[in-house]
């Protein structure tokens, strides 16, 4: 099978991909902000990170989350003054600060979970489950391909 090797920026891989992350996470950021909510994408991307693993530190929650270090400190000033997070000495080195959630952010997964999971569901509407799963196995392999020129 010919490949199509013809190059386009507007219409790449990287492009449509780039559209589609934006406008998911501009339909969350909505659907969270109509609820009340004043959640942007750094916030949602700690508060996922730590729901899955609790206590982790600004560099790795940085680097798990691909965001700037910047970003991320941002995200967790915020957090912290929305008494969703807090920050704890590391017991094995004072200079770092371990991020764990506070009751209320815990409590936050139960309410901005179910979003999440609609505008998954509406993105993913009507698309047949073995197209997707193609959809999902090509991307995978593109990713592969980047990853191994990096």
């Amino acid at each position: 099978m010919e490949q199509n090797t013809s190059f386009t920026p507007s219409r790449s891989f990287a492009s449509l991909i780039g559209m589609i992350g934006k406008a998911m996470a501009k339909s969350l950021t909505e659907r969270m902000r109509n609820a009340g909510y004043e959640m942007n994408m750094e916030h949602w991307i700690v508060l996922v990170h730590l729901w899955q693993e609790d206590g982790q530190n600004q560099a790795k929650l940085g680097q798990i989350a691909g965001r700037h270090k910047t970003a991320v400190t941002r995200a967790i000033d915020n957090l912290e003054e929305l008494n969703y997070v807090l920050r704890v000495p590391d017991q094995n080195d004072r200079r770092n600060k371990l991020i764990y959630l506070t009751k209320a952010g815990k409590e936050l997964e139960a309410t901005l979970m179910p979003m999440a999971q609609e505008t998954h569901r509406e993105a993913l509407a009507d698309i047949p489950e073995e197209e997707l799963a193609q959809c999902q196995g090509i991307l995978r392999r593109i990713l592969t391909n980047v990853k191994q020129h990096l």
